[in-house]
């Protein structure tokens, strides 16, 4: 049988932080590794020292190596986090140059430590929208769980901006707000990018349904925005609020989900408002008003709309602060009822209204 070769590119020996093995890449050259692939007692002819090994063991180590990799640079079940200044074009405007680079180095710094203090990994940034995994690019052991260290992140990243607010005020720069979507699901891991600029990263669709999640905070009026499946993981943990506030409707989403899920809210386990402790007449006012927020969303979702409306006019009465995803239900509630009363052949189901209040 004939033999070829496969030039591999070194990178994808680099040694992970869970390798053992010894490394091979500089003894097989350093930018490319020649493995000889198939039957043959014939040596390779016109090879040069920096591509080939005459050595039979480091050919087979350097195989081995190889396949670890590719094994290794496949599926992983992922939790990715988008973060996005919410007004950056507007800063842009108020803002010189040179303080515009003062302000995006230390957003971008904030963002990174906190991501970091969670044990996750910045996968890139595109000018004011940074991207992290939980589980892409890095294992983990049993004492990490990756939705609640990601959710630990965005609350993290919500109380540092608040502290970078005062900091930026002081020193005659505008303040910053962020929104922050949440997905979880299998993402791509390998090395991609072209042959002069290829980096290790992540790829799939929770990237772009974090995206999606980021940009609904908008609509909503609310700052961070989780997915049913990271709700499915931290439902039941006590450090953290959720609710319900959104209908997410994409082609990404699985098709045994008729491409629809429920979205969530995710607040700190504190009081709303925003003290270490709570009094118990505090705790009941909480508890009631999630009773009654969350049956409005469930007569919402089954397309009840008008004893919606009904409830979240009982919430409003009694609520003593503000509430912007409430507000966008009931708003939402309202021209739901208009188009059902007014166009009774419109499938509302498949109505994305969020997009259609734009």
């Amino acid at each position: 049988m004939k033999a070829y070769k496969a030039f591999v590119p070194a990178s994808l020996f680099e040694k992970d932080d869970d390798d053992d093995d010894e490394d091979t890449s500089n003894e097989l050259g350093s930018n490319y590794l020649s493995l000889t692939l198939g039957n043959s007692s014939e040596s390779p002819t016109n090879t040069t020292p920096s591509t080939y090994s005459p050595n039979a063991k480091k050919k087979a180590k350097a195989a081995g190596w190889l396949q670890k990799k590719l094994q290794a640079s496949g599926k992983r079940m992922a939790v990715v986090l988008v973060v996005n200044i919410d007004n950056y074009n507007t800063l842009m405007t108020k803002v010189t140059t040179r303080d515009l680079v003062t302000v995006h180095q230390k957003f971008v710094n904030a963002i990174v430590n906190c991501v970091r203090e969670q044990h996750g990994v910045v996968d890139g940034f595109t000018a004011d929208k940074i991207e992290a995994t939980w589980g892409g690019m890095k294992k983990y052991t049993e004492n990490v769980h990756p939705s609640e260290a990601a959710c630990n992140a965005a609350l993290s990243i919500q109380t540092t901006i608040k502290n970078l607010n005062v900091d930026l005020e002081r020193q005659g720069f505008p303040s910053i707000s962020v929104r922050i979507g949440l997905d979880k699901g299998f993402v791509v891991l390998g090395v991609f990018g072209p042959l002069s600029m290829k980096m290790k990263s992540c790829q799939g669709t929770p990237f772009t349904i974090a995206h999606k999640l980021e940009q609904l905070n908008k609509r909503i009026g609310s700052n961070v925005l989780v997915s049913q499946r990271v709700y499915d993981d931290i439902e039941k943990s006590d450090k953290f609020r959720l609710r319900p506030v959104d209908i997410l409707r994409s082609k990404e989403i699985d098709e045994e989900n008729k491409h629809k899920m429920v979205v969530y809210q995710l607040q700190d386990g504190k009081s709303l408002l925003k003290e270490s402790w709570m009094h118990a007449f505090e705790q009941n006012e909480i508890k009631e008003f999630h009773q009654l927020y969350e049956a409005a969303f469930e007569c919402f979702q089954h397309g009840d709309h008008k004893r919606c409306i009904k409830l979240l006019n009982d919430l409003h009465k009694k609520m003593n602060f503000e509430d912007p995803p409430s507000d966008s239900l009931m708003k939402r509630a309202k021209l739901m009822l208009i188009l059902k009363e007014n166009i009774p052949s419109l499938n509302l189901s498949d109505l994305d209204i969020a997009r259609l209040m734009d």
